[in-house]
């Protein structure tokens, strides 16, 4: 089952409004995908309202104000990393794309 951060995160991504997605459920790494949460709070609310056909702030889900990179594999497991900047969070995404296609 998936935590709620895990939950909010895949709804981003499959709502497209992830920063950046790249490489498949299939690849070694998974799908992976990049993820700004630190937007205003009504904002993200906005943004998870629309994408889960919710009227108001999801309340089971609360956000931390930080990056993401979330890779999913094939058997649809979730991995959440998190990181302050987006000078980290991009470094580690590009590493992931980049092994991807060694």
């Amino acid at each position: 089952m998936r935590s709620n951060l895990e939950t909010a995160l895949t709804t981003i991504i499959t709502a497209a409004w992830a920063n950046r997605t790249d490489g498949s459920v299939e690849a070694p790494v998974g799908a992976v995908s990049l993820v700004d949460c630190t937007t205003e709070r009504d904002m993200l609310a906005r943004i998870l309202g629309e994408a889960l056909d919710y009227d108001g702030a999801p309340d089971l889900i609360d956000v931390p104000h930080k990056w993401f990179v979330v890779r999913e594999n094939s058997d649809g497991l979730v991995f959440v990393s998190e990181y302050d900047t987006e000078r980290e969070a991009t470094r580690v995404f590009d590493a992931l794309m980049g092994a991807s296609r060694a």
